[in-house]
């Protein structure tokens, strides 16, 4: 030791020497120095100053420091991400515990609960035994410890969606249910789990390979089916043992559909880091025993099939390239002797769902745009059979981006999807009940989590499914809605043209609008404000003459329907003549009111009596020309109703009158009651609508 902070050490017996700089700063000047190890040893100086090091004067690493969470709370099983620096190595899993580890206040997280630890990075589960409530989350490295980050444990959710334990730290790509207790998913590296108790627990099971596994399906709780790169396997006995189908280097299975312990359906086509497209379908009918080449090396990848039964299936695939994009739609009615084209090729198709021969959704995507090309997705549906295909609106509808992805569709209306992409809006799950008019995202909770990428969705019913994608499994039991419904109790104004401002009133719509929306129809409305109980917003355009339903849809649903007419609204404002005699047999009657449509009708009602009237014309949106036919009606007053052929009614209550018959019970009254009986029996009775008692809902 010396002047000027002088320290040097020597560790070959004095043939080299390095120098050590002390930590602290203030003192110039060392005088005397005495080791007692190689590691041990003190210093004093000037200034009163003794310096000591227990690690031979190595400079101590610099300390770990978290600048983050992603996010600040979360559920039991979330992923939470902590970012920082000085994080150090995961060598081994014996390193965890000894050299550095992960803790909630002084409760160390379990080694199997951390799935990636980089210097600047980690990535965890939230233990399933934790309560609700604040805790601190620090990082410890060889002794040091971080700074301490608050953290909430939140409830975890009873409804909707909820996470389970995949008992796997490997990503996670497909998942398929045999039964409401019964399922497997697949991931990377050969992982397979099964649960054979509704999610509560999840086991590994041995696939005898260690090939990325992009797909499977169960055809019951003994026999599935699971696929991937360069490999095909098949269990019969519940996952006890996995056997290899096939194995052919340079070909991928992207998906598979078991339509019963016999009869399988597999498609695929190059390996993802192929450069070749080798489009494949294959079929068998007696359990894997043999198989049918339908399809052998078409130009185009074949990314998903949906089997509705052993005749019927449609099949999507393509390519994206930075020339264009093309895709393919396939269907088979005979079982798959023969696949006909039956859809649009300007998108690569990457998941298709059907439901029968003629209601199907597909899903894809095209580049557009000068280098570097934009990726726009888009979702179209047909319900002819594939000869005519609509876009969906409105824009925000559920998008896929990636051959790894889902879709569940029990009719023509009710569709779940689940979308792969990392980023949000575009992850999560989503459901329509209105033929994808709008959608329900209902994982909009979640979107913020790192690596909640949800790729495959399989639904043993409407309510109950499993969702799978990165380090995830969600599990749901009633439609994966988490809340009430919204509903609506009022629509002002009911009618209007486009651009009109509409204030909905009801509930359960929402403090914030945020991925809800308001349809017309099936058109998207502007939004101007939301709330839990009310709604204003614009009229789309596109429509005119027109009454149509309007819906809120929330993640938690999608309400119940008010009507908004565009155009002038439907009233009736006077007849005449007001009034008839119940001895008329034909009564010429003009209505005059706003918003009357073609193939309107008029009725007279009083109580339960019905008076239909005939040869009804309507001559403008603003006059009626029709005959009444009063007789022997009972006399009083009527409501004249007027009903529009879409569904709209328009009622003036009390505006015409079957007044008494004159001289009811005279000579005169029977002489006219007997022309009369003589014109019914000339003109006959044939084609005369007849008075019906109408029945009012009680």
């Amino acid at each position: 030791v010396g002047l000027d902070r002088l320290i040097v050490k020597s560790t070959d017996g004095g043939y080299s020497w390095t120098r050590q700089e002390p930590q602290d700063t203030d003192f110039r000047s060392y005088y005397d120095i005495s080791a007692v190890s190689a590691d041990v040893a003190w210093t004093v100086g000037s200034e009163g100053k003794i310096l000591h090091t227990v690690n031979g004067g190595v400079e101590p690493p610099p300390a770990p420091k978290i600048d983050s969470l992603e996010p600040y709370n979360g559920y039991p099983h979330s992923l939470v991400e902590v970012a920082g620096e000085n994080f150090g190595e995961l060598s081994s899993p014996q390193s965890y515990g000894a050299e550095l580890y992960l803790s909630f206040d002084s409760y160390m997280v379990p080694f199997t609960n951390i799935l990636d630890w980089q210097n600047h990075r980690i990535l965890f589960r939230v233990p399933s035994d934790f309560t609700p409530g604040s805790l601190e989350v620090s990082v410890t490295v060889n002794g040091t410890t971080s700074n301490k980050v608050p953290f909430t444990i939140l409830e975890a959710p009873t409804k909707g969606w909820r996470l389970q334990d995949p008992g796997t730290k490997m990503p996670l790509f497909s998942v398929s249910a045999a039964d409401a207790g019964t399922a497997w998913a697949v991931g990377l590296g050969g992982t397979i789990i099964k649960t054979t108790d509704g999610g509560a627990t999840w086991k590994p099971q041995d696939s005898g390979t260690t090939k990325n596994l992009l797909a499977v399906s169960a055809a019951s709780p003994r026999v599935a089916w699971a696929g991937g790169e360069e490999v095909l396997l098949l269990t019969v006995d519940g996952g006890e043992s996995w056997h290899t189908v096939s194995a052919v280097p340079g070909y991928c299975v992207y998906d598979i559909a078991a339509v019963d312990e016999q009869n399988c359906w597999v498609v695929g086509g190059g390996t993802p880091s192929g450069s070749l497209n080798r489009g494949f379908i294959l079929r068998t009918r007696d359990g894997g025993g043999s198989w049918e080449f339908q399809v052998v090396n078409h130009p185009y990848n074949m990314y998903s099939i949906a089997a509705v039964d052993g005749t019927t299936a449609w099949v999507a695939g393509g390519e994206t390239m930075l020339a264009g994009t093309t895709g393919v739609i396939l269907r088979t009615e005979d079982g798959g002797a023969h696949w006909t084209p039956c859809g649009p090729t300007d998108r690569s198709w990457w998941r298709i769902a059907a439901c029968d021969v003629r209601n199907a959704m597909v899903w894809g995507t095209s580049l557009e745009g000068n280098f570097p090309s934009s990726i726009v997705a888009e979702c179209r549906k047909t319900a002819d059979g594939g000869a005519s295909w609509i876009t969906l609106s409105p824009a925000q509808t559920a998008r896929i981006y990636s051959p790894l992805s889902g879709a569940e569709m029990f009719d023509s209306q009710d569709v779940w999807v689940a979308s792969s992409a990392g980023w949000p809006p575009y992850t999560g799950i989503a459901r329509t009940v209105n033929g994808g008019a709008s959608w329900s995202y209902q994982l909009d909770g979640y979107l913020g989590y790192p690596n909640v990428q949800t790729m495959d969705i399989s639904a043993v019913d409407r309510n109950t499914a499993w969702a799978v994608g990165g380090y995830i499994i969600l599990h749901t039991t009633d439609g994966g809605y988490g809340g009430p419904a919204p509903a609506i109790d009022s629509i002002s104004p009911t009618s209007g043209e486009a651009h009109e401002l509409v204030t909905i009133e009801g509930r359960n719509f929402g403090g914030n609008q945020g991925r809800s929306s308001v349809v017309f129809l099936d058109k998207s409305a502007s939004v101007e404000s939301w709330t839990d109980t009310q709604i204003v917003c614009r009229a789309p355009e596109g429509m005119s003459n027109l009454r149509v339903p309007v819906t809120v849809t929330t993640p938690n649903g999608t309400s119940n329907p008010a009507y908004f007419t565009y155009g002038t609204a439907l009233e009736v404002l006077s007849i005449e003549p007001n009034q008839g005699s119940p001895l008329a047999f034909l009564l010429n009657a003009t209505l005059t009111g706003t918003g009357f449509m073609p193939g309107a009708t008029v009725r007279l009602e009083k109580g339960t009596t019905v008076i239909p009237a005939v040869s009804v014309t309507v001559t403008s949106a603003e006059r009626i020309d029709c005959v009444l036919g009063l007789w022997g009606a009972e006399p009083g007053a009527y409501d004249v109703v007027v009903a529009n052929p879409d569904g709209s009614e328009a009622r003036l209550a009390s505006g015409f009158t079957v007044s008494p018959a004159c001289g009811q019970g005279s000579g005169t009254a029977l002489l006219m009651l007997g022309l009369s009986m003589g014109l019914i029996s000339f003109l006959g009775w044939k084609g005369w609508p007849g008075r019906r008692r109408k029945r009012r809902p009680s």
